[in-house]
């Protein structure tokens, strides 16, 4: 049910309407041209995230103001530009009686109160949750209630209705649109705020008799018809009686918000400080605070194991947060007895290297095993690599890690990765079939095996099949002097993996030009830095080579 229009005349200038308009349409064209567009950043910027209002803007502390800043940013904000269109659509049709009525400062506090009022609603509906929203669609449906308020009796129009009529009352068209909020709320799934827009519902009736100008009535007739005959010229509301509607509306918030704060679930808790301490690491709402974020972890971390997870990957790759391998571990140990993957395989990972840990090679495997039967690429291409080359305590097993190379390989994964980490399998198996190891050789399955994988762009891939053509060795590691004739496919391969930074392609594209020049030889200068590159990238040979005379 989407709103046409009213009868309502507009006579008279309505500038907040319009740059309200102007700042969502613009904002939004901002947006789109974002890389990517609508970036999630911008939305985890200036969205109102539920978990912050609930249990961070009360007590007021540091993080306060720019949580308290949010709320008013999310309303110019919007999600895409069918959101900002059919906001500003909907808000374009009631706005301008409402502003009239109100006077135009007047109704940008009003706007701005009815879209903080919404942005609330939404956070004390959905308290521990860290997914921001965005919008005016709060805003929007307190001006539709305020204009339901102070002129029932206008006639909407509309596409269709139960009623088989063209329009609808104002207040009409707000009962039904007002029902119609509870069907987003079915879908657990839906992205549709519908707590934002009941809370600016609320805030509208509540809030329209105090803002409204000197002198107007609510449950006016619409000028220019026989409203008034049907319906009579309206109710004066005196001002205490309206500024007691808005206490009522601030009272029931605060009441609301206290109460969630005393008496919400210890789980629910545990994930709001998860959340908190979350952005006091990254900074983008709140002011960076390392510190109160780490025992905020520490906290949310002992009862929630996606927080013993988020903190661990930050105590380990420095996410924001003093590196502390010992303390990850332990983390990824607690959140890999809930039952979490990627905790579970990197603490089999620690098992099995001794890491800050007592090395347990048989439980690291253990685990190993169980997740790449599950299907986990990472634990495949782990295991894989673990039974190829032996552990400190366990010996190779190459017939099994080929076979698990195998399966990584002909999963061919969607994501990411998985892609990745299926390339690697693939071209370890090469590897080892040419050479015979686990598997018998096979040469022709090998080069197939390379060349699907060197198709896809991955560096380690290209380098070996580079090195077939040119030394008929995929891990050969130097070249002689006798030119093949696929020493020029092999450049190429050499140049496609060393651009890719691969320390191995960065090293052998200098070296066979060092050994075999082609056509265009590179220079020495060029030469000395792609073997500067690889030993920067850990290549010993490299370092070597650039010791040499």
């Amino acid at each position: 049910m989407f709103p046409l229009g009213s009868n309502y005349p507009v006579r008279g200038p309505t500038p907040v309407t319009w740059t309200i308009i102007a700042l969502c349409g613009g904002i939004a064209l901002l947006q789109a041209l974002q890389d990517p567009p609508f970036a999630t950043a911008t939305l985890l910027r200036f969205g109102v995230t539920p978990a912050l209002v609930t249990f961070d803007l009360w007590p007021w502390n540091a993080d306060s103001p720019h949580i308290l800043l949010t709320l008013v940013s999310s309303l110019f904000v919007h999600a895409s530009l069918w959101h900002v269109v059919g906001n500003m659509l909907f808000f374009h049709c009631f706005s301008q009686p409402v502003e009239l009525l109100m006077g135009s400062w007047r109704y940008a506090l009003f706007f701005v109160g009815c879209g903080v009022a919404g942005g609330l609603g939404h956070a004390l509906a959905n308290p521990s949750s860290a997914v921001p929203v965005v919008g005016a669609s709060g805003a929007v449906a307190g001006v539709l209630a305020a204009h339901a308020v102070l002129l029932p009796w206008t006639r909407i129009r509309v596409r269709a209705s139960l009623t088989g009529s063209d329009t609808l009352p104002a207040w009409v068209f707000l009962a039904a649109w007002t029902a119609l909020q509870a069907v987003p709320a079915l879908d657990m799934a839906s992205p549709v705020a519908w707590m934002a827009h009941v809370g600016g519902v609320v805030a509208g009736l509540l809030l329209a008799p105090l803002f409204s100008r000197p002198g107007v009535l609510v449950m006016a007739p619409t000028p220019g018809t026989d409203d008034a005959t049907e319906h009579g010229p309206g109710i004066r509301v005196a001002t205490l009686p309206a500024a007691l509607l808005a206490g009522l509306l601030v009272a029931g918030a605060w009441a609301w918000l206290a109460g969630l704060q005393q008496r919400a679930a210890p789980d629910i808790v545990l994930a709001a400080k998860r959340v908190i301490a979350r952005h006091r690491v990254a900074g983008l709402v709140v002011p960076r605070q390392p510190d109160s974020a780490l025992a905020l972890y520490r906290e949310a971390a002992a009862g929630n194991p996606y927080a013993a997870l988020e903190l661990a990957r930050a105590l380990d790759r420095g996410g924001g947060l003093p590196t502390d391998r010992a303390e990850a571990v332990r983390w990824y140990a607690q959140a890999a007895e809930a039952g979490i993957d990627e905790a579970r395989f990197a603490y089999a990972v620690a098992l099995l290297d001794g890491d800050t840990v007592a090395r347990d090679s048989e439980r690291g495997l253990a685990m190993l095993r169980l997740l790449a039967r599950g299907n986990a690429p990472a634990a495949q291409a782990e295991l894989a690599r673990r039974l190829e080359t032996g552990t400190a305590t366990t010996a190779a097993d190459p017939v099994e890690a080929a076979q698990a190379y195998r399966a990584l390989c002909n999963a061919e994964g969607g994501g990411t990765r998985d892609r990745k980490a299926a390339l690697q399998a693939c071209t370890r198996l090469a590897l080892m079939l040419f050479a015979g190891k686990g598997v018998p050789a096979d040469r022709d399955e090998a080069i197939r095996l390379l060349e699907r994988a060197a198709a896809q762009n991955y560096p380690p891939a290209q380098n070996a099949l580079g090195l077939w053509l040119a030394a008929d060795d995929p891990e050969a590691t130097e070249f002689d002097d006798k030119v093949r004739p696929g020493d020029s496919r092999a450049r190429g391969l050499f140049l496609m993996a060393a651009i890719a930074r691969d320390p191995d392609g960065m090293y052998d594209v200098a070296r066979i030009e060092e050994r075999r020049p082609g056509p265009f030889p590179m220079s020495d200068a060029d030469k000395r830095t792609w073997y500067e590159r690889s030993a920067a990238a850990g290549n010993a040979r490299a370092a070597q080579r650039l010791q040499s005379p």
